[in-house]
């Protein structure tokens, strides 16, 4: 079952994960829906993410959220990145975290990437 509506973007299939058994191949899916908005984290003394707001609902962390680090695509953004920067300017700071709003909602998992000191929603992984 497909999530409902979002108006700023569709949901895409896909593959998390692809193996062989025998001579079957087998994929599994996932829906992803890239959003791309800035969001209000609340986090722990240490910058674990707590929850956040999006749209003027709040989101809780339902589970402890996991942190890891994603190469940004400097050959889109700049020509060139300028020798001896370091390797901080190619990593982006993502956190995927299972959360739900108040409410009914169902528990969701959303990647929240940190970009300096503000914090965006990159995308909903239903």
């Amino acid at each position: 079952m497909v999530p409902g509506p979002v108006s700023n973007g569709r949901w895409r299939h896909v593959v998390s994960n692809a193996y062989s058994i025998n001579s079957f191949s087998i994929r599994r899916y996932v829906l992803v829906l890239d959003v791309d908005e800035r969001v209000l984290v609340r986090t722990t003394p240490d910058g674990c993410p707590l929850g956040f707001e999006w749209r003027d609902r709040q989101y809780r962390s339902t589970e402890t959220p996991l942190r890891f680090y994603t190469r940004r695509p400097w050959w889109v953004e700049q020509a060139r990145i300028q020798k001896g920067i370091g390797p901080q300017v190619l990593e982006t700071e993502t956190w995927r975290i299972t959360a739900s709003g108040r409410g009914r909602s169902a528990e969701r998992v959303f990647e929240l990437v940190r970009d300096e000191s503000d914090w965006v929603l990159a995308r909903i992984l239903g």
